[in-house]
């Protein structure tokens, strides 16, 4: 396990409230197959210590911004992977145009570019855990 990844586990061990549950080797052979640039890190925290509530809700799996918002309302941001969110409106996305695939916070359906964009989803998780 990678140190950023043992940070987490360890923050998460220490937590009262998450609620974690990792995917097994075929689930992340589907999300491999249905999203083939989907970044490693990511899927190695869903592998490794899993998707669910960190204070947090990290995804069990990309989602379609089509999904949450239906067609009419995810117009802009069609080229967003939704992978979590904080339970308040803003969702932890990846922009699929970026190679490698970048990520970004949607408030709501709108992007914002804070111009301090996580180097990798592992690295977020785990400035996000200290933060809280």
């Amino acid at each position: 396990m990678d140190s950023k990844l043992q940070q987490i586990q360890a923050t998460l061990n220490a937590a009262d409230e998450t609620d974690v549950t990792r995917l097994d080797e075929s689930h992340i052979r589907k999300i491999r197959l249905s999203f083939p640039n989907v970044p490693n890190d990511y899927l190695d925290l869903l592998k490794t210590i899993g998707w669910g509530n960190y204070g947090f809700v990290v995804y069990s799996g990309p989602v379609h911004p089509d999904e949450i918002f239906g067609v009419d309302g995810a117009t802009d941001i069609r080229h967003f992977l939704i992978i979590g969110d904080n339970m308040a409106g803003w969702m932890f996305a990846y922009d699929t145009t970026q190679t490698p695939w970048r990520m970004v916070l949607l408030n709501h359906n709108v992007p914002v570019h804070t111009g301090n964009s996580p180097a990798d989803f592992t690295s977020f998780v785990l400035a996000e855990l200290i933060r809280e």
